[in-house]
């Protein structure tokens, strides 16, 4: 009787678990700022899609022949969201992604939307720019997610972050720590430089230049704040309207108080081990 009791008692501290744990990332999912999640969720799908041979790769690649001549202009677009197939390096990506992009849309949300979303714009343009300059222009997904850390990391340099092996270092050195682990790692870092100078430029238009000579070239257009406000902005208010997770945790118990803890202890386990690993 008491090995069905503790078998049992197993079992149902499993599923517990294993709901606890479902629960948790839809509350995660859910919590995401808007354009975050949608854009994590797609690059997610498009990997999945070529890692299965769903969709092929050169079918998203930037070809300008094929852009320009054959009217492909979605290449000007898909481009940015192939990050290769599933593997440990994706995921590492996958969390650069989520640090710059989410700690970025933070910054500008709720009443800066149409600045945010012409920032990754042109920081965009930027980087297909300075890659097709240096033959580098078939995927810019990576240049573009190095340049928007790199933004990140100007406009808070002096938040601490834990990088390889436990060494604390400030964001202000973050995009250079990580250039100098690949160049040790022997991976190449073109890609890298490339969303430097592309993040770079962003911040001198946009910071320096009209304080230093009150010229402001970035400035977000009238006509394409209106459109934001009027066709975007509705859509992600709309979206944050939905019950969310602060809502929830109002309701929990101390049960479950207790699971999400130790879930919230394990996560932030996770993602330091991906950046030890890598």
């Amino acid at each position: 009787v008491r090995c069905v009791q503790e078998t049992d008692a197993e079992y149902m501290g499993n599923s517990f678990r294993n709901i606890s744990t479902e629960m948790e990332f839809q509350q995660w999912y859910q919590d995401m700022p808007f354009i975050t999640k949608w854009t994590m969720t797609i690059i997610v799908a498009v990997a999945g899609l070529v890692t299965f041979g769903i969709l092929p790769p050169m079918w998203l690649v930037l070809i300008y022949e094929d852009a320009i001549f054959k009217l492909q202009l979605w290449r000007f677009f898909t481009n940015f969201l192939v990050f290769g197939k599933f593997s440990f390096a994706f995921i590492f990506k996958l969390v650069f992604i989520y640090f710059g992009l989410k700690n970025l849309e933070n910054m500008y949300k709720p009443g800066k939307y149409p600045e945010f979303i012409y920032l990754i714009l042109v920081n965009g343009f930027f980087s297909v720019l300075f890659s097709t300059i240096c033959d580098e222009h078939y995927f810019c997904g990576s240049q573009l997610t190095f340049a928007l850390l790199y933004i990140y990391c100007k406009k808070n340099p002096m938040e601490k972050v834990s990088f390889l092996f436990g060494f604390i270092v400030s964001t202000a050195y973050l995009p250079w720590a990580i250039i100098a682990y690949h160049l040790l790692a022997g991976a190449p870092i073109l890609q890298d430089l490339i969303g430097i100078a592309a993040g770079h430029s962003y911040i001198f238009l946009k910071d320096v230049l009209p304080a230093s000579h009150r010229m402001d070239y970035l400035r977000t257009p009238k006509f394409f704040e209106r459109f934001v406000n009027k066709y975007i902005v509705p859509k992600i208010l709309g979206s944050s309207n939905a019950v969310s997770y602060t809502h929830l945790r109002a309701h929990e118990t101390p049960e479950h108080l207790v699971c999400r803890l130790l879930l919230e202890k394990k996560k932030t386990q996770i993602i330091y081990f991906l950046l030890i690993y890598f």
